[in-house]
């Protein structure tokens, strides 16, 4: 069987730069943790590949060796892309998506499941988050599922954004805690605000508040009566001291 020396030297001949020694997975020599250091170019995409990763896992396979990958995004991205790489490539059966919220040196990790089977999984998703996050010397403190908790969805996201608007991420996310939503990781909304702005329903201003545009307005409709959006955002900002 290969020696620790001779899997990194594996792994460096089919092009993986490693961030960090092989660990054991749980003691045992024949699985173990392999950091591999990945980058995306222009368009996003992960090199090296989930395709790549996955054949030079069934070549170390063949030769007894069980292969887990803790991927390290070095191309400018945050904590949160590494991770969800890392989960993606191990569960892509059963995660959807991944999101990470930090509090100092803790950290939840919340999954959106592709399958109700991921529930099977969560020992070993937590054992594969909790390693990634020690290697960047974060504790794991809880991995949770959205859909056992209330996260907002897009159009909730939208509907208070109208109201508020000009927000920046942090006043939405509290005022979306306040509405009775569970308190969302900042990643979580973030995306969501992004797919919203490449989808042309919100626009972000140089001091990072966000508005709605036009198209997002005729999506969300109007009210004609006392509850109305337009009349809440009135009253809103009125309570907030922009209007006099």
């Amino acid at each position: 069987m290969l020696n620790f020396e001779e899997i990194e030297k594996l792994l460096e001949s089919r092009g993986l730069a490693l961030s960090g020694p092989l660990a054991k997975h749980d003691g045992d020599r024949k699985s173990v943790y392999a950091f591999v250091e990945i980058s995306r170019n222009k368009d996003g995409h992960q090199k090296p590949s989930n395709l790549q990763l996955n054949k030079i896992s069934a070549e170390l396979e063949d030769q007894g060796i069980e292969i887990h990958y803790i991927l390290n995004d070095v191309s400018g991205q945050d904590l949160a892309s590494g991770l969800r790489a890392t989960l993606l490539n191990a569960f892509p059966d059963h995660i959807r998506n991944a999101f990470l919220a930090l509090d100092k040196k803790s950290a939840v990790v919340w999954i959106v499941p592709k399958a109700s089977s991921v529930r099977e999984e969560m020992e070993q998703v937590t054992l594969r988050a909790k390693t990634y996050l020690e290697n960047a010397e974060f504790e794991l403190d809880e991995v949770r599922l959205t859909i056992d908790e209330k996260l907002p969805t897009r159009t909730a996201i939208l509907s208070e954004l109208r109201i508020a608007a000009p927000a920046s991420l942090d006043v939405l996310i509290k005022r979306l805690t306040a509405k009775g939503f569970t308190a969302p990781p900042e990643d979580y909304v973030n995306r969501h605000l992004d797919a919203l702005r490449k989808s042309d329903k919100v626009v972000r201003s140089k001091s990072g508040e966000y508005c709605l545009t036009a198209s997002a307005l005729k999506v969300l409709g109007t009210i004609k009566r006392r509850s109305s959006p337009d009349i809440i955002r009135f009253l809103d900002l009125a309570r907030r001291g922009s209007v006099k």
